[in-house]
């Protein structure tokens, strides 16, 4: 099931997650996806950059689903033409992305398309800022490449094993 939370985080937080952002692009913390699993970047001709979330927003996510589990918690740069093949996130039992962007122009790409259990029909959910995307029960999904002009997509990847 896919669940969408509008306006996840408040403005103070968010500038707390920019200045975190800017404040830790020159050191060696951020990590590359060139050892994601060939399933997941299937296609993928570039690399995103990740790292781990400031603390405040674990504990957001912990108490949003109400756990003290632990729950991987990234930040990821998506560059131009990034984008993710089809899979579905078996290792978790929920999954997410909180997209971070302030203005993400529809034309710009990087849509998360989802197929429904039922149906297997696709559905399509585009990019908004504060916007939090939960999968839950490892639906297939993937993101669309993002188009050569686009800004770099920033996100919060989340992946929960069990409450």
């Amino acid at each position: 099931m896919i669940n969408l939370e509008y306006n996840f985080f408040n403005q103070d937080e968010l500038a707390e997650i920019d200045n975190f952002i800017d404040a830790t692009k020159n050191n060696f913390e951020w990590r590359t996806s060139f050892c994601w699993d060939d399933n997941v970047k299937y296609g993928v001709d570039n690399l995103t950059l990740c790292r781990l979330a400031p603390d405040f927003v674990l504990k957001k996510l912990q108490n949003y689903f109400n756990t003290s589990n632990y729950i991987s918690t990234m930040i990821y740069l998506w560059f131009p033409n990034s984008h993710i093949a089809w899979h579905n996130d078996s290792h978790s039992e929920y999954t997410g992305t909180i997209y971070l962007n302030n203005n993400w122009n529809e034309n710009y790409g990087g849509y998360f398309n989802y197929k429904e259990q039922k149906t297997n029909e696709i559905k399509t959910v585009i990019p908004q800022h504060n916007l939090m995307l939960v999968n839950h029960g490892n639906i297939s999904h993937c993101v669309t490449p993002t188009i050569s002009t686009a800004p770099i997509r920033k996100t919060i990847q989340f992946f929960l094993k069990q409450l």
